[in-house]
């Protein structure tokens, strides 16, 4: 059952682990109208694009041919070609006629859906000059758009943000999922409203309980005044929910109930307060494999996908990368008072070839600390080493790691903490049927029975 649920949700949401070994090529698929989805491509061979149950990449649109196209896959260098299909093949507007090699951020119009071809690879490449660029303005913040496949994810938060569904935004850090979220609150009916954010991963799991539904005086110590929660301050706008995976499981539940019942109750209190809210979850783990694994509740991700959008990183985005650069550098020496700077045509085809695990704001920072740093006018590629020094490889990292202090406690004080977690997770995700959270950890079911009782877990019959 669980293996059948992964497989199906794979198609949907497909996070940066899920991706081949190879993990540097993959199709952003844009088909209908509210979510996106990621499909991994092979470091070498061929997929075939279309309608057909024989082919690799199944579309449902009905403007798409049986078998549509092939990308094949050589040494990652990508090739696409049309199979004399009904409605054709375009890339970037240009109908293919012959096999066409593709360049990361190339748009695939295949009948009415939409393709946008992501490669990682590192090659000596040229900054390109984008089909255009947009600038929108979030808040405080101005958001470039350059990549095809953001623009396109631009035009889907908009027709989004007036639907009342709750929207899952997946991606790694510092891609711009915040920032996607306020488009989605900027851009409905609730944006005279507050926006109210969450960082579930920031905030002590102790505390993350009482900050979304608020407590009444003497509800615990130290409360000595009652206050409202995160989830009854935006009645009426939208609360974003910052690395939801990170939600300890007690409060998936009751968030859980929120969201069907539209009601909040606080610690404290027996009565209960009507809100009115709209949910945008982000997250850069792999939810589906987190349920699966019990990390995180089924019933609580169904609620929070109403419609799933996958970010893609920077180094995914060549046609953004300098134009980011620029602007941020040019912010930067503004913010510093200083003469403004250029990037050397050789500097930003190092920009080009970095990986930017923290993506954006990796960027960013990195801009600010040349405007900071760097005496000339010209930023040039050693310009860039001081404060790259975290480029070392993983391996050494956790070598000097090995090498720190470890504070040792009781192996077997350890084990019971993680099995009696893991065991409350379980019994969380099977919303407390004890036979399927015990089928989760591959535990005998009388084993599981007797081990509730022992950690004083509650049972299912106690529940009701």
């Amino acid at each position: 059952m669980e293996n059948a649920f992964c497989e199906q949700q794979t198609a949907v949401l497909a996070l940066p682990s899920e991706l081949p070994s190879n993990g540097r090529h993959y199709l952003l698929v844009f088909e209908g109208e509210l979510s996106t989805r990621v499909f991994p491509l092979p470091g070498n061979g061929t997929i075939v694009i279309g309608r057909g149950d024989d082919t690799s990449l199944q579309l449902r649109d009905a403007s798409v041919s049986r078998r549509h196209a092939t990308i094949r896959q050589v040494d990652g260098h990508a090739q696409l070609e049309d199979l004399a299909s009904q409605n054709g093949t375009l890339v970037n507007g240009d109908r293919v006629i012959k096999p066409r090699p593709l360049a990361s951020g190339d748009t695939i119009a295949i009948g009415a859906v939409a393709l946008v071809y992501h490669s990682s690879e590192s090659h000596d490449i040229a900054p390109r000059v984008p089909h255009s660029v947009r600038t929108i303005e979030v808040g405080d913040r101005s958001v470039v758009i350059a990549d095809p496949a953001m623009a396109r994810m631009y035009q889907l938060l908009e027709r989004l943000a007036v639907s009342e569904l709750p929207v899952l935004v997946c991606g790694e850090t510092g891609t711009g999922k915040e920032v996607a979220a306020g488009a989605l609150h900027q851009f409905s009916h609730r944006s005279e409203r507050p926006l109210v954010s969450l960082n579930c991963a920031a905030i002590q799991e102790n505390l993350v309980e009482s900050e979304l539904f608020g407590y009444e005086r003497g509800a615990f110590s130290g409360a000595i005044a009652a206050k409202p929660g995160l989830l009854e301050v935006a009645s009426g706008g939208t609360v974003f929910l910052d690395e939801i995976g990170d939600l300890p499981a007690a409060v998936q539940a009751k968030l859980l109930r929120v969201i069907e019942t539209k009601r909040v109750l606080r610690l404290g209190d027996v009565r209960e307060r009507t809100i009115d809210i709209r949910v945008i979850a982000a997250t850069n783990r792999d939810l589906v494999k987190d349920v699966v694994a019990g990390r995180f509740r089924r019933d609580l991700y169904f609620r929070l996908s109403g419609a799933t959008l996958w970010l893609p990183p920077l180094r995914d985005r060549p046609r953004e990368l300098p134009i980011l650069a620029e602007m941020f550098l040019h912010d930067a020496c503004r913010h510093h008072k200083r003469a403004p700077m250029q990037l050397s045509a050789a500097t930003q085809r190092k920009l080009l070839t970095m990986p930017w695990p923290g993506n954006v704001r990796e960027l960013k920072h990195l801009m600010e600390y040349v405007s900071a740093a760097v005496e000339d006018s010209v930023v040039d590629p050693h310009h860039l080493r001081a404060p790259m020094q975290n480029e070392r490889a993983p391996v050494e990292l956790e070598l000097e790691q090995t090498n720190a202090p470890v504070q040792f406690r009781a192996l077997a004080d350890e084990i019971r903490e993680l099995e009696q977690a893991r065991i409350a997770a379980a019994l969380t995700a099977a919303g407390g049927n004890q036979r399927t959270a015990a089928q989760l950890l591959a535990m005998p079911l009388r084993t599981f029975v007797f081990k509730l009782k022992q950690y004083g877990l509650r049972r299912v019959d106690e529940d009701r």
